[in-house]
């Protein structure tokens, strides 16, 4: 028992407890000595004890001044906690960081004048010890550079550099609930339109996804994607052309904001070709896909966060988590009613 091993080592169960969860404000030598002793004795922290803490903390949470920053480093006109889909991923965070007692601010990077040194600076001036790294645009690495002295994870796979704990939609299993509704409602020759830039910030598994189902399908209901750079380079002559040519009698998409319109335009939907959108949030009313739980992925990343003060994580982990929220199917009039059970 944690009494035994303060005795022991002639030192207050407080100190003993606090190194034993490498607290910083115990000396580093203090916290060797505990955390040695209590390998060579055997100690084991009590799951059940530690299970109820948590959860008098969780039903209780203190309220108190102590922020958590959200960092953006995109630029332009509208935050990015304002836009289509993320507004849904900051409302989970705002909410799961209150239900622990916590404050959110926000700060964008690509402001005039806060250099990653500045942001740094304030945030150690405002007693901030978590960060999480908004998604991007488009990926790339992060000019944040202060790992060190903060607990830090990021949202989605946008920002790859430096390696970081996050949370994430299940993309690649967002795309197999997405094809296997469609096969299950008897389509055959399922496509797939994306742009280059969604894929990246998938890590590819949507794209991975789509072809994972499409190799279970003789060669003859194979249907090649359709890929684009950007969602503004599909243009209609361009759709159409590679319909006429793969024949699909269902269509996936990506960036459904600019797809979903442009299909719709180009085809008698769900008549001649079935439609479902892989980020339903985003899409015109009415379109069938998946909702990416977006407030739950936001929720994940305060709970890593969080996890990491408590245990005095800072800086780039060795070996990263990650959680991947799974999304669920929406129905829409894009796609034939399934039959009912």
């Amino acid at each position: 028992m944690m009494a035994d091993l303060a005795r022991h080592l002639r030192l207050a169960r407080s100190t003993v407890s606090m190194a034993l969860r490498d607290h910083p404000d115990i000396a580093p030598a203090t916290r060797r000595r505990v955390q040695d002793a209590a390998l060579q004795l055997g100690y084991r922290a009590n799951p059940l004890v530690s299970a109820l803490m948590a959860n008098v903390h969780a039903a209780h949470p203190v309220k108190h001044d102590t922020a958590l920053a959200v960092i953006s480093e995109d630029s332009g006109p509208i935050e990015w906690y304002r836009r289509p889909l993320l507004d849904s991923i900051h409302a989970g965070i705002a909410a799961q960081a209150d239900r622990h007692g916590f404050l959110v601010q926000h700060f964008q990077l690509a402001d005039a004048g806060l250099s990653p040194a500045r942001l740094a600076a304030i945030l150690r001036a405002r007693g901030i010890p978590g960060v999480i790294l908004a998604p991007v645009a488009c990926t790339k690495p992060s000019r944040f550079d202060a790992w060190d002295d903060f607990a830090v994870v990021t949202i989605g796979w946008s920002v790859l550099n430096p390696r970081l704990s996050r949370s994430s939609f299940h993309h690649f299993q967002n795309m197999l609930l997405a094809w296997d509704t469609l096969a299950a409602r008897g389509y055959q020759r399922i496509g797939f339109v994306h742009t280059t830039e969604q894929s990246q910030r998938s890590a590819l598994t949507y794209l991975g996804g789509f072809l994972a189902r499409s190799y279970t399908r003789p060669p003859h209901d194979r249907v090649e994607p359709l890929s684009v750079d950007v969602a503004t380079s599909l243009t209609a002559e361009l759709f159409r052309a590679w319909k006429e040519r793969e024949r699909p009698d269902a269509l996936i998409v990506t960036d459904a904001a600019c797809f979903v319109p442009l299909v719709q335009q180009n085809a008698r939907v769900p008549d001649e070709l079935a439609l479902v959108a892989l980020e339903a949030g985003s899409a015109p009313a009415g379109t069938a896909g998946i909702d990416e739980q977006a407030p739950r992925v936001g929720a994940a990343a305060i709970d890593l966060l969080i996890g990491q003060l408590h245990r005095n994580q800072r800086g780039s982990p060795e070996v990263p988590s990650c959680v991947h929220v799974p999304g669920t199917w929406r129905e829409g009039t894009t796609v034939r009613p399934g039959v009912p059970a």
